[in-house]
C-alpha cells in the first residue's frame, strides 16, 4: 500500500499533515522505498545539513555534565566504501576535536569488490588524519570485517584483501 495514498484518502486528518496533503495534491509525489540505506549517505547528508543550534543550555539539562565534557584532541573517523558492476567509490568525514568537519568522496576509476572498497575508504581516511598531523584516532565505519581485522579480533584470510591489511597497520603505527 502505498503511504501517501493512504493519508491522502484519510478523512480524519487535521492540522499540519493535512495541510502537506494539501500541498502534496498539487504535484505527482510517489513513494518508492529503497532497498538499502548505506551509512555513508546518512553521513553525507548530516554533514551537508548541519544545525546550528545557539539556544544556551541550561544547567539541569545535563546531570552528568561532568562525565559527558573530554578536553582532549582526539578526532573521530566515520568511512564508508561501496561497489557495484558499474562504478566504486569512498566516502570519508574526519571529525576535529573541536567540531570542524572535512568531507571526502572519491569516485574510483576502478572496479573492486565491496570489502575493497571498504579497505580503500579507511586507507583514505587514515592518510588524511596522517595529513592533519592526528596522533588519536577514533575509527567507525560499517564494515564489520574492517572494524574487526584493525583491532585483530579477526584475521585475514583473503590473499586479495591482504595488501590493504599491511598497509592498514602501516598507517596506523
Amino acid at each position: 500500500m502505498d503511504p501517501l495514498k493512504y493519508l491522502i484518502e484519510k478523512s480524519t486528518l487535521n492540522g499540519r499533515i493535512s495541510s502537506w496533503i494539501v500541498n502534496l495534491a498539487q504535484i505527482d509525489v510517489r513513494f518508492m522505498p529503497q532497498k538499502a540505506i548505506k551509512g555513508f549517505v546518512v553521513l553525507e547528508f548530516l554533514a551537508d545539513f548541519l544545525i546550528d543550534d545557539s539556544t544556551p543550555v541550561h544547567e539541569n539539562d545535563f546531570p552528568d555534565e561532568d562525565l559527558m565534557v573530554t578536553k582532549d584532541d582526539i578526532w573521530t573517523l566515520y568511512f564508508d566504501g561501496a561497489s557495484n558492476q558499474k562504478e566504486c567509490g569512498v566516502g570519508v568525514l574526519l571529525v576535529s576535536p573541536k567540531e570542524e568537519h572535512v568531507p571526502i568522496s572519491i569516485k574510483h576509476d576502478f572496479n573492486v569488490t565491496n570489502k575493497a572498497a571498504e579497505y580503500e575508504a579507511c586507507v583514505v581516511g587514515l592518510e588524511t588524519a596522517l595529513v592533519f598531523g592526528v596522533k588519536k584516532l577514533r575509527i567507525f565505519g560499517d564494515s564489520s570485517l574492517i572494524v574487526n581485522k584493525i583491532s585483530k579480533r579477526w584475521k585475514v584470510t583473503s590473499e586479495s584483501l591482504a595488501p590493504y591489511q599491511t598497509y592498514l597497520e602501516t598507517l596506523i603505527n
